[in-house]
């Protein structure tokens, strides 16, 4: 594996606990079960309260307002751009350029 591979699986790898497939969470839960009910709750009542203003334009800062406002409870990087590679090897940056480029035509 190469070095740029490797660093990519580490940086993947540290947004789970050790051993799973959990996202380290605001809360501590290490049970997949107990994180989607409290993701459930929690998104719930976000969109309860409605989007904030910066989440009123379809652009890639309003996609991020959107995801902080939703998982600002759960996770310490809601709403921040990904740089660490997905499970299958692929860039989220390249979401970030496919969602630029839809939005631009």
């Amino acid at each position: 594996m190469s070095d740029r591979k490797a660093a990519e699986r580490a940086a993947f790898e540290r947004v789970f606990y050790p051993d799973s497939r959990v996202l380290v969470n605001e809360l501590g839960l290490r049970d997949a079960a107990s994180l989607d009910a409290a993701e459930r709750l929690f998104t719930d009542t976000r969109i309860e309260e409605g989007m904030p203003a910066a989440a009123a334009e379809p652009t890639y800062a309003g996609f991020k307002a959107i995801h902080h406002h939703l998982f600002q409870d759960l996770y310490a990087w809601a709403g921040q751009e990904r740089a660490a590679a997905s499970d299958g090897n692929k860039l989220y940056q390249e979401c970030r350029e496919c969602f630029l480029y839809k939005n631009s035509t």
